[in-house]
Parts: C-alpha cells; sequence; structure tokens
C-alpha cells in the first residue's frame, strides 16, 4: 500500500549504464510492478532535471526511504538533494552498495557513508528488517 518509485541511471554513449544495454535495465529481482514508475536520470542527484520531485508532490510523499547503487555517488547526492529539499530521508543501512575502489572496499566506503549521512543530519539509518511502511 505505500508507493514505490524506481530510478535508474542513463549513461552515456559506451557507458555500461548506456541505455539499451543490460546495465541500463533494472534488475528482476527488483523490477518495477504495474503501476510503479520509473524515473530515468542523467547525474549523480534523483532530482537534477527529472520529474522525481513532481511526482512526490502529486503524491503526497514527504518521507523517502532509499535503498540502491551506488553508494558514494547516486545514494549519497540523492539522500543529500532530498534532505536539502525538505523531505525526510530514511536511508536503509544495510540497503545500499557499491563497488571496491582502489582506495577503499566497498564495506569501508558503505559504512563511511552510513556514518557520514547519518552523522550529519542528512538521513536517518535504518536497517532493512526494521524500516516500517504505512500508507
Amino acid at each position: 500500500g505505500v508507493p514505490v518509485l524506481h530510478v535508474r541511471h542513463a549513461g552515456d554513449p559506451g557507458d555500461p549504464l548506456e541505455k539499451g544495454t543490460p546495465g541500463f535495465e533494472i534488475h528482476p529481482k527488483v523490477a518495477p510492478r504495474p503501476g510503479e514508475p520509473v524515473i530515468t536520470k542523467t547525474r549523480c542527484s534523483a532530482f537534477f532535471d527529472t520529474p522525481l520531485q513532481e511526482e512526490l508532490k502529486r503524491r503526497g510523499i514527504h518521507r523517502l526511504v532509499v535503498a540502491g547503487m551506488q553508494t558514494e555517488y547516486c545514494v549519497d547526492t540523492s539522500c543529500r538533494a532530498a534532505a536539502d529539499l525538505g523531505y525526510k530521508v530514511v536511508l536503509v543501512r544495510d540497503g545500499h552498495t557499491t563497488f571496491d575502489t582502489s582506495v577503499l572496499p566497498a564495506e569501508k566506503i558503505v559504512a563511511h557513508h552510513n556514518r557520514t549521512l547519518g552523522g550529519g543530519g542528512f538521513v536517518e539509518l535504518g536497517e532493512a528488517e526494521r524500516v516500517t511502511f504505512s500508507a
């Protein structure tokens, strides 16, 4: 009974997330159900130059639960943008991920962003099994 909105990234030509490539498609395990909107973005922020904010306003949504990929880019940027726009944001602490880099392994990047976003007042952190929804 709670709206689910999907956001996916469209990369430039040659990018692994380029439209029409497997990387652009939403994984079947989390594929949208009928009626669930899919917002396509081209920048890290789910809000920049997309209809996301208008869709949230139209639905009267003020609280967002965020999960997804890629922690240090899209998840971080979208959480900060949502907080700046006045949304109450719950980041699912164990519901976002990334890739290892030459500097840090993915688990440390995730832990750092949980600490930074949660400790910085941008988000409330919640464990996946404890996040509750109400219509």
